[in-house]
C-alpha cells in the first residue's frame, strides 16, 4: 500500500511540469501538424478546413521555397564543416597547454557564443556597411589590395557554389565509402587526389583573373555575396561550443595511448592523425548532427542582416516560414514547410550517422 501511495505521489510531483510541457510543447506541435493539412481561418475550429496535400503542393511549386531550400543547403554545407574544422584545430592546439592556459582560452573562445545573436548581427551589420564599414575601410588600404582583388575575382564563383559544393560532398562520401564500406583506403586516396586535380583544373578554367578598380564591396546588398556574408559572420563568431566539446573528448583520452605512440616513434602529427582523430570521431558525429540541425534553423542572422534580400538571394527555410505565417498569413503553408524541414533534418541526421559511425581504418 505504501509503495502504491509513493507511486501516486511521484505522479503528483510530475504533474505541474508535464502540464506545462503539454500546453507549450505537445499541443503546439500537434496544432502545427494539423495546420499543414488545413486552410486556416481565424475563428475556425481545430478540425475544420482540411485541404489534404494542397499546402504541400503549393509550397513545392513556389520558386521562393525552392530558392530557400537551395540557400539553406549551401549555408549548411559551408558553415558546419568550417565550424567543426576550426573547433578541432583549435582544440588540438590548446590540448597540450597547461590547465590554467587551457581554461583561459576555453572561456575566451566560448564568450562570443554567449552574446545575443541579435547583438552580434547588429555588430556585423556595421562591419559590412558599404559606406563606412570596417571591412571596406580595411580593403581600401593599399597593403590589402591583393585581398580585395581576390574577393573581386572570386565573387562570380561565390555566386554559384551549388555545383562545386555538391561535387565536394560527393567526393567526401565516395572516399568514406571506399574506406569504410569497401575497405579500400588506397582507392579512397586515389579518388581524393583525382578529385583534387579535376577541381583545380575546373577552378583555373572557370576563373578569369582580371584587375578590378577599387570600389566598396556590397557585402549585404549584392545578390552574389549576401548569403556568403551571413555564413562568414557565423563562422567567424568562433566555434566556442565545438571547441569545448572537443577539448572534453581529448581530455578523456588515456595518456598511455600517446606514450605508446611516442615509444613507437610517432611524431606529434602522427599522434594526432592515428590516435587523437579516430578517438574523437564520435564527437565529430555529434557535432555534425547538431550543427546541421542548428544551421537548417538559421533565422535571426538572416532577418537582422538582409531580411532575405536582395531579391531573395539570402532567404532560408525558417525565414520563409516566418514570411508565410506572419506576413502573408498563410499558416497552413508555413506549417507544411515546418513538417518538411523536420523530415529533412531526420534524413540528414541518419545520413551523417550512417557515414560517420563506422571506425576508420588507418
Amino acid at each position: 500500500m505504501g509503495k502504491r501511495l509513493g507511486d501516486v505521489s511521484a505522479y503528483g510531483f510530475l504533474a505541474p511540469s508535464m502540464l506545462v510541457f503539454a500546453v507549450f510543447t505537445v499541443w503546439p506541435v500537434f496544432r502545427a501538424f494539423l495546420l499543414a493539412f488545413q486552410d486556416y481561418a481565424p475563428g475556425a475550429g481545430v478540425f475544420q478546413g482540411f485541404t489534404g496535400w494542397k499546402n504541400f503542393a503549393d509550397v513545392l511549386a513556389s520558386p521562393d521555397f525552392l530558392r530557400a531550400v537551395r540557400n539553406t543547403a549551401i549555408y549548411t554545407a559551408v558553415v558546419v564543416p568550417a565550424q567543426i574544422a576550426l573547433g578541432l584545430v583549435l582544440a588540438s592546439l590548446l590540448y597540450p597547454l597547461g590547465t590554467a592556459a587551457r581554461n583561459f582560452f576555453r572561456a575566451a573562445f566560448y564568450l562570443p557564443g554567449v552574446a545575443s545573436v541579435v547583438v552580434m548581427a547588429m555588430v556585423w551589420r556595421w562591419l559590412y556597411d558599404d559606406s563606412f564599414g570596417l571591412l571596406n575601410n580595411l580593403l581600401s588600404l593599399p597593403a590589402l589590395g591583393p585581398i580585395y582583388q581576390t574577393i573581386a575575382n572570386l565573387t562570380p564563383l561565390i555566386a554559384r557554389p551549388g555545383s562545386a559544393l555538391a561535387a565536394l560532398y560527393g567526393v567526401v562520401f565516395a572516399c568514406l565509402a571506399a574506406r569504410d564500406l569497401l575497405g579500400r583506403p588506397r582507392l579512397a586516396a586515389f579518388v581524393a587526389a583525382a578529385a583534387g586535380l579535376v577541381g583545380a583544373a575546373w577552378l583555373a578554367r572557370g576563373l578569369a583573373w582580371t584587375w578590378h578598380p577599387h570600389q566598396p564591396v556590397s557585402w549585404l546588398t549584392s545578390t552574389e555575396l549576401s548569403l556568403f556574408s551571413i555564413a562568414l559572420s557565423t563562422v567567424l563568431k568562433g566555434p566556442g561550443g565545438a571547441l569545448l566539446i572537443y577539448l572534453a573528448a581529448m581530455e578523456a583520452i588515456p595518456p598511455e595511448l600517446f606514450e605508446a605512440a611516442r615509444s613507437d616513434g610517432a611524431g606529434p602529427l602522427a599522434q594526432w592523425w592515428h590516435v587523437m582523430l579516430p578517438l574523437v570521431r564520435p564527437t565529430t558525429l555529434f557535432l555534425a548532427i547538431t550543427g546541421a540541425i542548428d544551421s537548417f534553423q538559421v533565422f535571426a542572422q538572416v532577418l537582422m542582416l538582409t531580411d532575405g534580400g536582395p531579391a531573395g538571394s539570402s532567404t532560408v527555410l525558417v525565414h520563409q516560414m516566418y514570411t508565410r505565417a506572419f506576413r502573408d498569413l498563410e499558416f497552413g503553408q508555413a506549417s507544411a514547410m515546418a513538417l518538411m524541414l523536420f523530415c529533412v533534418l531526420v534524413a540528414v541526421s541518419l545520413a551523417q550517422y550512417r557515414f560517420l559511425r563506422t571506425d576508420w581504418e588507418f
